[in-house]
């Protein structure tokens, strides 16, 4: 499906050609590894419906390549990492431009993955106001300076500065039109322009001026010409033609 062409060999497994820059890869077979090609003696190749490999082997009988079989890998990071999520829910996960892997729980905190495979952790503490102000993290996303954007359910949206570990905390104020319109904000979209969007629960979408900080609300309750219907936007994606789906 891929274009590439499967060749059966008589002692040396299979050859794929990519005939777009005339290379080859090579699957043979691996007595350490109990997935491997069964046999280098390959009499024939079949490709059925679902995209599947079928291989005819001098000694070994068929073979069977599924592409979609090892599809998701549990052996990318450290026991201790895997171990520690063990049992907390996921909502988001978010990479920043430092390759650093964020994961939002469902009332479990947020969670940082360096690219050194290094975690560290951030909770809702009451007591201290520089602590993200909920455990439910809804969304993620980076702004235009490189610090990280927090959705929470319940908590509004928190900045966080990744370099000093500093938290700034923005919640709906009935008294200015300009605050954060929910104290839910769902998704969190970065634009091709470097505009910021925000899916709220029972409002729509706010616009994060960063200059400002301030919010421009387009859900169906707002006074603008072009608004989103729905008060309840769960996700937002810009296309290849720059449209916003929401």
């Amino acid at each position: 499906t891929d274009g590439k062409i499967w060749i059966a060999t008589d002692g040396g497994g299979i050859n794929i050609l990519d005939p777009e820059n005339e290379s080859f890869e090579y699957l043979t077979f691996n007595e350490s590894h109990n997935k491997s090609l069964p046999s280098n003696n390959v009499y024939t190749i079949y490709k059925d419906d679902s995209d599947r490999m079928w291989v005819g082997t001098f000694n070994k009988g068929v073979a069977l390549f599924d592409p979609q079989m090892n599809k998701f890998s549990n052996s990318i990071l450290p026991d201790e990492i895997y171990s520690f999520f063990n049992g907390k829910p996921v909502i988001s996960v978010f990479q920043d431009s430092k390759e650093n892997l964020w994961i939002g729980t469902d009332g479990f905190g947020l969670h940082k993955i360096s690219a050194k495979n290094k975690l560290k952790s951030y909770y809702f503490d009451e007591e201290n106001l520089n602590s993200i102000s909920s455990n439910v993290i809804t969304s993620l996303g980076e702004n235009n300076k490189g610090e990280l954007l927090i959705g929470t359910y319940v908590g509004g949206l928190n900045i966080l500065n990744t370099q000093t570990d500093k938290i700034k905390r923005f919640f709906p104020d009935k008294a200015d039109k300009q605050s954060l319109h929910s104290d839910n904000v769902w998704s969190i979209l970065k634009d091709s322009e470097n505009k910021i969007w925000l899916g709220l629960l029972g409002n729509g979408v706010d616009i994060f001026d960063e200059k400002n900080e301030s919010f421009k609300n387009i859900g169906p309750y707002s006074d603008e010409l072009i608004k989103v219907g729905s008060p309840n936007v769960m996700a937002i994606l810009e296309d290849s033609d720059g449209d916003i789906w929401f």
